[in-house]
């Protein structure tokens, strides 16, 4: 039995003089800093929204549903992994941890899959809102229909890998058969299509950015703002490496199964914290006028840019319909008294107007009804 030598080599590591291995402090300082972190650039980009009078979109509403798991999965970490021993050798932990452990495991897996896809939603609906081109729109759909999917399908996999659930977390022991699926698979599955996922989103708007008639150097400013996202990109990537041994036969789980615990709990923060940029870009811009009046100079160089953004204030401001979304709360005043009109984002009206120089007033209207 898995027990009877796991008290075996216990004893014996003891006798040997073998060092007592606990990682559990590093992954506290980790997962403590990060949750701090992604917990405050959600509370900015709520407060600075509200403080605006910007409203809240169907993308702050999954970002908030994402910081709900990501918190969840920072939690878990903190008050159910680490207690029950993730990080040091199986032999020097009771029977009641092991269990434990593996317990907490599944429900980190369940809370992780889940986290993923609404941190990629959130920026689904982000792109949704500022590119009304009907064509874009449908691959926005399209592709939040597919991870709606992605996501589905992995949290109801991690639920029941083996038959029946519990044995998930029992079966160490060798007292109870099981039947389990692949976890090594679905773990490394998971990662892949996630990874592929990502690049996707990040060639949807760049491809819209290469079809706008703007100058290189605006080109680049929004680029910019959409490929923030690589940043969780390349964390996914460097967690693959924690997932050699993760799932596997291992003898020594608790042990074996830290590298993926840590580089899950960063991917989920640093996500969180990626769909929050814009909104804390605008907010420096916000509290530093200096910045904003450098921008500001930048666009009315810009000339027909200018007067498509005043035409599309005007028509907002005629259909009734959403004003509140360039205004800030004393009309077009802010933080620092700018008379300057607040966009939501100064690169997104870029991307808007850029498509109003293209059309006519009329198809600008009509555009405008989309949104």
């Amino acid at each position: 039995m898995n027990a009877m030598r796991s008290a075996t080599k216990n004893g014996t590591m003891t006798l040997c003089g073998a060092p007592d291995r606990r990682a559990s402090t590093n992954l506290r300082a980790i997962t403590t800093s990060f949750a701090i972190i992604s917990s405050l650039f959600v509370i900015q980009r709520f407060a600075f929204r509200l403080y605006t009078r910007l409203g809240l979109g169907p993308d702050d509403w999954v970002a908030l549903l994402a910081g709900v798991f990501t918190t969840a999965a920072n939690c878990l970490v903190l008050y159910g992994l680490i207690p029950s021993g993730i990080g040091s050798d199986v032999w020097v932990l009771n029977f009641s941890q092991i269990y434990d452990f593996g317990m907490f495991f599944v429900i980190c897996e369940i809370v992780y899959f889940a986290d993923i896809a609404l941190l990629k939603l959130s920026l689904l609906f982000f792109f949704l809102r500022i590119f009304p081109a009907a064509g874009i729109r449908r691959v926005l759909w399209a592709t939040m229909a597919i991870i709606g999917a992605f996501g589905f399908a992995f949290v109801f996999a991690a639920i029941f890998q083996c038959q029946p659930v519990s044995f998930s977390w029992k079966s160490w022991d060798g007292e109870h058969l099981r039947q389990c699926i692949d976890v090594n698979a679905m773990a490394w599955a998971n990662a892949t299509i996630s990874i592929a996922l990502d690049i996707w989103m990040l060639a949807i708007p760049l491809a819209q950015v290469r079809a706008l008639h703007l100058n290189l150097k605006k080109k680049i400013a929004v680029a910019a703002m959409f490929c923030v996202g690589t940043f969780v990109t390349i964390v996914s990537i460097l967690r693959l490496h924690s997932l050699v041994k993760f799932g596997t036969a291992s003898e020594n789980p608790t042990r074996d199964y830290y590298a993926a615990g840590l580089w899950s709990v960063v991917e989920l923060n640093v996500g969180l914290i990626c769909i929050c940029l814009p909104s804390f870009r605008q907010f420096v811009i916000r509290l530093f006028p200096s910045i904003d009046s450098r921008i500001t100079k930048y666009q009315v160089s810009s000339g027909g840019h200018s007067s498509a953004s005043n035409r599309r204030g005007q028509s907002r401001g005629k259909e009734g319909s959403d004003t509140n979304a360039y205004l800030g709360p004393e009309g077009s005043r802010g933080i620092g008294g700018s008379d300057s009109v607040l966009s939501d984002h100064d690169e997104i009206m870029l991307v808007e107007t850029a498509h109003l120089d293209n059309k006519s007033a009329r198809s600008a209207a009509s555009m405008l009804s989309m949104t």
